[in-house]
């Protein structure tokens, strides 16, 4: 029946459509020019797609929310989503986001839910400072200079102090020869140039870092055994089955033994 009514719709056989929520996604008419809320939706996914099936490509369309004081917990969303879209906010929508928002800090009130759930990305911006801080952590126990370019951070910490020009290049080879190793710096004279010592250090500090990761990366042997006697039979056979242990032994590359 979904489907039929759907059909009619598009074929404009009625020209009117009324729905839930169900219709905010995969629905596609061209010549969709309105679209009305009657009921305000719920969270800020809900209310882009269902005013997302007017003005599609390109075209021209209307929507009209309904909202009432009493849901004036929605009004941060709605407001929101005409902030990110460059529309005009109406003075009255604005004064009831702002009324609820200050409830809310008075504890009077609390914000609802967004409606969706999950434990992966959020692409949001505590997620992106997390990230920054991670590659700055990176970055200088690497003994490399931070590159902020990726970041708007003032913060100086990860840079280098061997930010002196040098007057020709230095190449970490020419600095540490195999058959001497960092102890090669110890008879550095304290009359050389600035910049070729400031370089020396930064070499030997890397090496020193490199050969550091290295001993930690030595490989390590774990076993795990997995008791299934107690299962049903048909899972002890799924279990053991080819079809289930050849991705798990291709995707881990664990060998596994029944």
């Amino acid at each position: 029946d979904r489907e039929s009514t759907l059909a009619d719709f598009k074929s404009n056989v009625c020209n009117l459509l009324i729905a839930t929520s169900i219709a905010a996604r995969g629905l596609d008419v061209k010549d969709l020019e309105l679209v009305v809320n009657f009921d305000v939706p719920n969270h800020y996914e809900d209310y882009v797609h269902r005013v997302g099936r007017t003005g599609r490509a390109g075209r021209k369309g209307h929507a009209i929310t309904f909202i009432s004081e009493e849901e004036a917990r929605y009004t941060p969303d709605l407001l929101k989503a005409l902030e990110l879209s460059e529309q005009p906010v109406p003075q009255d929508l604005k004064a009831l986001a702002d009324g609820f928002m200050a409830k809310v800090k008075q504890g009077l009130e609390q914000t609802h839910g967004t409606g969706f759930g999950g434990s992966g990305f959020k692409f949001d911006e505590q997620e992106d400072e997390a990230r920054k801080a991670a590659k700055k952590a990176q970055a200088k126990e690497y003994g490399f200079e931070y590159d902020k370019s990726d970041s708007d951070d003032d913060d100086d910490e990860v840079r280098k102090k061997t930010d002196v020009t040098l007057s020709t290049p230095v190449l970490v080879g020419q600095v540490l020869p195999d058959t001497q190793g960092p102890n090669a710096l110890l008879s550095m004279n304290s009359a050389e140039n600035p910049a070729r010592q400031a370089a020396l250090a930064a070499a030997m500090k890397l090496q020193q870092n490199l050969l550091k990761l290295q001993q930690n990366a030595l490989p390590e042997h774990y076993e795990a055994e997995l008791e299934i006697n107690d299962f049903p039979q048909n899972a002890r056979w799924k279990v053991t089955h080819k079809e289930t242990l050849g991705p798990i032994s291709e995707w881990t590359g664990a060998a596994i033994t029944t």
